[in-house]
C-alpha cells in the first residue's frame, strides 16, 4: 500500500506558509508538547502515544502505558447518564435490535452497503486530494478537513442502525469500522489542531491518523466481502482494483510510448523551471492561484524521482533511462530545497543555503536536460 500524506504535508505546510490557511486552535507560536486536553477521546491519545512513546511524560504520567486515563471523571458522565431516564431510550434501540428478528435482512443488507459504499466514497474523495501534494488550495484543505471530521461522530451513526438477526458478524465488522472511522477522526482534528511550525508534532499526529486510516481500508475490504457472501453487491471494489493493475504490470513496453512519455515529462519539468521563476519575479504582486500553481510545480519536482522509476525500460534504452533518472533525480533535489527554503526563517543562513541549493540544482538540472535531449533527438523522439 503506498504511502499516505507524504505530498499532502507538504501542499498544508505551503498554504500555511503562505497564509492561506490556518488551523482554528494555531494560535501559539513554536513547539508544544501534546497534552491530553488536545484529544477528543482516550483512544486517539493512546494512537498518538503508540506512535512516539517519548510524549509519556505528558500523555502517561503514570506510566501504565494507557494515555490519558488519569481523569476518573472523565469517564464517570459517560457512565451516569446509563441510569437517567432520559438516556435510557438511546440505548435500548440497539439491545432491542439484537434480540428482535426484526428488520428485513435484504433491506439491513442494502443499508450497510449503503453506508459502507459512502464511506469508500469519502476515502476515495480524501485520497484525491491527499494526490494533489502540494497543489492543494484551501477550499480542498477546508473539504479534507470536513470529511475527516465528521468521522469523528460515525461510532454514533452506527450504533443507530438496526441488526438484523442471523448477520451478527457483519454489524460486529461494520461496528468495528466505524470505531476505526472515529479514532481516525479524532486523530485528524489532533493533527489539525497542531500549530503550524510544530513539525515534529505534526509529523507523529499524522503518522498516527495515517496507521489507522490503511486499518480503516482493510476493515472496508473484510466487510466487503462479508456483505459479498452474504449476497450483498460490491459495485465499488471490482472497477477501482483493475484499472491499478493495467498500467504498471505491462511486461512489454512498447519502445515508441517509452520514449514519447520520457520526452512529456521531461519538457514538463523543464519549462516547469522557467514557470516557477516567473511566479518567483512577481513578489508581492503574486496571486492565490500564482501560489497554487507554483506549489503544484515544487510538488512535481519533489515526485519527479519516483516517476522515473514508473517506466518499463524497453530494451536497448538503458542510456535514456539512466539519463533520464538522472535528471528526475536532480529536479527532486531542487523540490526538496523550495520545501526547506519555505521551512527555513526569514533572513537566516538557513534560508540563504537553501534556496543557494534551489539555483544550483536548478543549473545542474539544465545540463542533465541538454544531455538528456540529446540522446531522445538521437532515438528520433
Amino acid at each position: 500500500m503506498r504511502k499516505l500524506l507524504p505530498g499532502l504535508r507538504l501542499g498544508v505546510a505551503l498554504l500555511f506558509m503562505i497564509g492561506l490557511l490556518s488551523p482554528f486552535a494555531a494560535t501559539g507560536a513554536g513547539a508544544q508538547e501534546l497534552t491530553c486536553d488536545q484529544f477528543n477521546s482516550q483512544r486517539a491519545a493512546q494512537a498518538v502515544l503508540e506512535a512516539d512513546p517519548s510524549l509519556e511524560e505528558s500523555l502517561d504520567p503514570d506510566g501504565d502505558g494507557e494515555a490519558c486515563n488519569e481523569d476518573e471523571p472523565a469517564d464517570d458522565p459517560t457512565e451516569e447518564p446509563t441510569d437517567d431516564p432520559t438516556e435510557e431510550p438511546a440505548d435500548d434501540p440497539t439491545e432491542e435490535a439484537t434480540d428482535e428478528p426484526s428488520g428485513d435482512a435484504d433491506a439491513y443488507l442494502s443499508t450497510i452497503q449503503g453506508e459502507l459504499d459512502g464511506l469508500q466514497l469519502q476515502v476515495e474523495r480524501f485520497l484525491e486530494i491527499d494526490a494533489l501534494g502540494a497543489g492543494i488550495t484551501r477550499d480542498d484543505a477546508d473539504e479534507l478537513n470536513e470529511i475527516a471530521t465528521g468521522w469523528v461522530e460515525y461510532p454514533d451513526v452506527a450504533a443507530g442502525i438496526e441488526e438484523a438477526e442471523g448477520y451478527e458478524e457483519i454489524h460486529e465488522a461494520y461496528l468495528d469500522l466505524a470505531d476505526t472511522f472515529g479514532e481516525a477522526g479524532d486523530l485528524w482534528e489532533v493533527f489539525w489542531k497542531i500549530p503550524a511550525e510544530d513539525d515534529d508534532e505534526e509529523e507523529i499526529a499524522l503518522d498516527a491518523f495515517e496507521e489507522v486510516f490503511f486499518d480503516a481500508e482493510g476493515q472496508i475490504d473484510d466487510l466487503q466481502d462479508l456483505l459479498d457472501e452474504a449476497g450483498g453487491d460490491s459495485p465499488t471494489d471490482d472497477p477501482t482494483d483493475d484499472p491499478t493493475d493495467d498500467p504498471t504490470d505491462d511486461p512489454d513496453a512498447d519502445t515508441g510510448d517509452y520514449l514519447a512519455t520520457v520526452r512529456e515529462n521531461a519538457d514538463n519539468w523543464n519549462d516547469s523551471f522557467d514557470r516557477f521563476n516567473e511566479i518567483f519575479g512577481l513578489g508581492d504582486d503574486a496571486t492565490e492561484e500564482d501560489f497554487g500553481e507554483a506549489g503544484e510545480i515544487v510538488f512535481s519536482w519533489v515526485l519527479a524521482p519516483d516517476v522515473a522509476l514508473e517506466l518499463d525500460v524497453p530494451e536497448g534504452m538503458e542510456d535514456v533511462q539512466a539519463a533520464y533518472e538522472a535528471y528526475a533525480d536532480e529536479v527532486g533535489v531542487a523540490g526538496e530545497s523550495v520545501t526547506e527554503w519555505l521551512a527555513a526563517e526569514l533572513d537566516t543562513p538557513e534560508e540563504d543555503e537553501a534556496l543557494d541549493n534551489f539555483f544550483a540544482a536548478m543549473a545542474e538540472a539544465e545540463d542533465l536536460y541538454a544531455e538528456l535531449d540529446a540522446l531522445l533527438e538521437d532515438e528520433g523522439e
